[in-house]
């Protein structure tokens, strides 16, 4: 509230004793009574910050009774707030009289529970005489994630440069100069270079400040002289009311330009420095990156491409143009399955180019490998003079665990049309041999959307009880019973027709009925019941 007759701000919070539970809800509703946009009561809003911010890692329900070590807290804070009507600020921010200067300081400070920042009015007259006043605040409380306190005093050098960036526009007085101050060198250090020195947290925040502040001066202060130390670690309004630190700022801001800290600024090492490091990278075999690829087909037709280019590239006279090969495709493959034996079997690679035996403890061993002239690990075996084809005397072996063998055998398991490990298996042993490939063809049918559609288990839905009749003995065609699905089947010109066989059976059981009510017999038998059915009829 403004007194016109003082000239001064005051602040009216009616508090009244509370008789319901302590809740969040009602924590929150009274720290939400308390209306202050300049920040003038920054250290006592930012204790009540903090308690919410408490609140809120516990996970207390908003109308959930607070614990009992948060209510003795609350109670303190809750005591606290009638002495805020207390409290008269001056509203006139500047020097009585002429003002001949006028400079605006900001500071900032950080804490492991909060952050701020704090803008001061310096003025003077043709005196000589200096006044400074506090003018507005900003405070935020640290982050739930766990924060050094570099990176939270560089928030703190964040949030004064845009708090310093709305004042301004408002003020309507000539400015001379703005002198932002921190008290940590590495903040000062990070301002003062280049942004992409720095690491992507650190460099976002300082871009940013730099941008605000380019036309402004970065100072370091003591800690004991920064007055945004008391809004990062929160005050009761006692303390505050005698804190002439925080409501005129330190004691030589009143006092001559000579008379303010000087310090060197420039730190030798910066420990989250973004090192640049030149790093030439060469590709064996033009062998890409296969992990993103999700098809066999889309691999080979990429790498053919690559190969393509690279060829056009080293020989301009005889480039190829237009479609791809069969062959360029089938180098592509090759290529593909060198590279993959490279990095997954170097050693037993390493001794058949040599001309030795694999080691005995080599997984390989069982197969006899050799090296063919393209330099692929191909089976052996005693099949040299087989009628077949020279793959399928001797397969290319791929290891189990690599994207490759994954998407030869999802390849193999579409080409078939979904067919069936066993199929899968005996069909890419006709030319590749991957270890441990019953697995993988197992592994591809049971990860297959459509497969798992098809072999879906319908639903057996459990017969109902049998009734009486059916269970208990009786004489023959006591009771009788017709089955309209299967015996009635009409043939017509020798062949089998359904038509009128609802009709037929109808008559039927019409016939059996009639016949056994009219030749009702004491001891009924089959031969007896056909006798009359064949009188039944013949009268009919």
């Amino acid at each position: 509230m403004w007194h016109p007759s003082q000239d001064t701000f005051k602040y009216e919070i009616n508090i009244k004793p509370r008789r319901e539970l302590v809740t969040k809800r009602v924590v929150l509703s009274v720290i939400s009574s308390i209306f202050d946009p300049m920040g003038l009561l920054g250290p006592v809003i930012v204790s009540y910050k903090i308690f919410i911010q408490q609140l809120w890692l516990r996970q207390i329900s908003w109308d959930e009774e607070l614990p009992r070590d948060f209510q003795e807290t609350w109670k303190k804070l809750y005591r606290q707030l009638p002495a805020l009507n207390n409290l008269s600020i001056p509203r006139l921010v500047k020097i009585k009289g002429e003002v001949t200067t006028i400079q605006i300081h900001g500071f900032s400070y950080a804490s492991e529970g909060a952050f701020g920042a704090c803008v001061y009015v310096r003025s003077g007259n043709a005196n000589g005489k200096l006044r400074s006043q506090l003018l507005c605040s900003k405070s935020r409380v640290s982050p739930v994630k766990q924060v050094s306190i570099p990176r939270l005093e560089l928030c703190g050098a964040q949030l004064l440069a845009r708090l310093i960036k709305k004042v301004l526009p408002i003020l309507c007085i000539p400015i001379d100069s703005v002198h932002l101050w921190t008290d940590s060198r590495l903040v000062l250090t990070w301002l003062q270079d280049i942004p992409t020195r720095w690491n992507t947290y650190v460099a976002n925040r300082v871009s940013e400040t730099q941008d605000i502040t380019s036309n402004f001066l970065w100072h370091h202060v003591a800690s004991e002289d920064n007055p945004a130390d008391i809004l990062s670690r929160g005050a009761g309004p006692g303390e505050l009311w005698h804190s002439s630190q925080w409501w005129n700022g330190p004691a030589w801001l009143e006092q001559g330009e000579e008379l303010w800290p000087h310090s060197n600024t420039v730190l030798e090492e910066t420990p989250l420095e973004q090192r640049i490091h030149n790093v030439c990278m060469a590709n064996i075999n033009g062998f890409g990156e296969i992990s993103r690829f999700s098809s066999l087909k889309r691999l080979k037709r990429v790498m053919t491409y690559c190969l393509r280019f690279i060829y056009n590239a080293r020989n301009p006279k005889g480039k190829k143009f237009g479609s791809l090969t069969v062959d360029e495709i089938e180098e592509a493959l090759l290529r593909c399955i060198r590279k993959t034996q490279e990095l997954s079997y170097p050693d037993q690679l390493r001794d058949l180019q040599a001309g030795r035996p694999v080691r005995k403890n080599s997984k390989l061993l069982a197969l006899h490998p050799f090296v063919d002239k393209d330099g692929l690990i191909r089976v052996g075996g005693r099949l040299q003079a087989a009628v077949i084809d020279y793959d399928q005397k001797h397969q290319m072996i791929l290891p189990p665990k690599c994207h490759l063998s994954e998407l030869t055998v999802q390849h193999e398991h579409i080409r078939l049309l979904h067919g069936g490990p066993q199929l899968m298996h005996s069909s890419l042993c006709q030319r590749f041999w991957i270890t441990k490939g019953g697995m993988l063809c197992r592994k591809a049918v049971h990860s297959c959307v459509k497969c798992f559609r098809m072999q879906a288990a319908s639903a057996s839905q459990l017969m109902g009880n049998l009734p009486s009749l059916r269970v208990k003995p009786a004489r023959p065609f006591l009771n009788c019973g017709v089955d309209y699905a299967g015996p009635f089947l009409i043939r017509q010109g020798g062949r089998r027709s359904k038509t009128k066989v609802k009709y037929y059976a109808a008559l039927f059981i019409c016939l059996v009925t009639r016949a056994i009510h009219i030749e009702l017999v004491s001891d009924l038998t089959t031969e007896s019941f056909l006798a009359a059915l064949r009188r039944f009829i013949a009268r009919r």
